[in-house]
């Protein structure tokens, strides 16, 4: 039975924080943290910054690799300087180490356009839609990363600290409540969504405006 990305614990309509590999014109290794949305049971969209190194090698290869992992390890390297080849299976190859799950995307069509929403500036992107193949399961319980949960989490721990703040300390909670509530809306799932109106009830029943 072909394996779809549901089975991976990535389902329609939802974001996911994986770790997309890709090769430089030089044959090298490249990674990077992106969000990938499912588009269709095993179709995935990207909105990728122009200029990007990650852009760039898509475009001129047509495919990638997607790697599931909950590891903090390669998202850090992926952001602050590039994932060293022995993290990858071999020298040649695309897929990470001791991920969760893996699998290969086949760009179908791209688009670009302005990024009107991006929480800094509007910025150009392109839109990227792809075909995945060959997924591959190295455990049984793959978890793909979704930001909602985590943005749940860092809200209900300041929530039990915002009674007992003031001033400056007190509007940055209120703050983070509401980035964590946009975040929630672009990316978290329905219970995500369901449980910060909860949290933001309860604060406004407190007498905070948010």
């Amino acid at each position: 039975m072909v394996m779809t990305l549901k089975d991976i614990g990535m389902n329609h309509g939802q974001q996911y924080e994986v770790i997309l590999t890709s090769k430089n014109n030089d044959g090298s290794q490249n990674a990077a943290p992106f969000g990938t949305i499912v588009k269709g049971t095993n179709q995935i969209v990207n909105h990728i910054f122009q200029g990007s190194t990650t852009l760039n090698n898509i475009l001129k290869n047509k495919e990638f690799m997607v790697n599931i992992t909950s590891n903090p390890i390669y998202f850090t390297l992926a952001i602050i300087n590039n994932i060293p080849s022995e993290y990858y299976v071999n020298k040649d190859s695309l897929i990470l180490k001791d991920v969760d799950a893996y699998f290969k995307a086949s760009v179908d069509n791209t688009k670009n356009f302005i990024k009107k929403d991006d929480p800094i500036k509007p910025v150009e992107s392109t839109y990227i839609c792809s075909n995945v193949s060959d997924i591959t399961k190295n455990k049984s319980d793959v978890v793909a990363i979704n930001r909602g949960i985590h943005c749940i989490i860092e809200s209900l721990v300041n929530y039990s600290r915002v009674d007992k703040v003031k001033g400056e300390k007190l509007d940055y909670f209120l703050g983070r409540f509401n980035e964590n509530s946009r975040v929630i809306n672009k990316v978290g799932s329905k219970q995500d969504k369901e449980a910060m109106k909860m949290i933001k009830k309860s604060l406004k029943n407190k007498g905070y405006e948010i």
